[in-house]
């Protein structure tokens, strides 16, 4: 069984990221999270209830999930990209 000392989770570097992550999480990534939300959400509204931009408004939630991601310092890989039917897609 493994004690926290020798698991590569609780090491001390792993710790002072953590702990240095939870100020920027609240002063930048909360912050950029809410108004994103709330200018991309009311765009995709305003534009879908006139009838026009519907590409525009499927393509702003992606534009929301990468602001999200590049703010919070989230990696995201994908794998078998290549088994996306082209057809079956929007994007």
């Amino acid at each position: 069984m493994q004690t926290s000392s020798d698991d590569p989770l609780f090491s001390r570097d792993r710790q002072l990221a953590f702990l240095l992550f939870q100020p920027y999480k609240l002063l930048v990534v909360l912050p950029v999270l809410v108004l994103s939300t709330n200018l991309l959400g009311a765009l995709v509204v305003v534009l879908l209830s006139l009838g026009v931009g519907t590409r525009l408004a499927r393509w702003l939630p992606v534009l929301w999930a990468r602001i999200n991601a590049h703010t919070a310092l989230t990696r995201v890989r994908v794998r078998a990209r290549e088994r996306i039917d082209a057809a079956r897609t929007r994007y």
